[in-house]
């Protein structure tokens, strides 16, 4: 609930662990933000999606997604 930014390298969650991750960071204030790799936070939640593209990783390719609480 402190945090202005939280970055998560969810490439690799799953849908339930998204979710989770969901849950827990609507307690974030209005205007902060949540970037996610790869997949975005589900529809139902206080975000809205403000930035999404593709970056080059060491990994390989992935699509960043930066929300911002409303």
């Amino acid at each position: 609930a402190h945090a202005d930014v939280c970055f998560a390298n969810s490439t690799c969650f799953d849908s339930t662990l998204i979710a989770e991750m969901a849950d827990k960071a609507a307690n974030m204030r209005s205007g902060s933000y949540l970037i996610t790799f790869t997949k975005p936070l589900p529809l139902d939640t206080p975000f809205d999606i403000i930035d999404k593209e593709r970056r080059k990783m060491s990994w390989g390719p992935a699509t960043v997604y930066i929300h911002q609480r409303r």
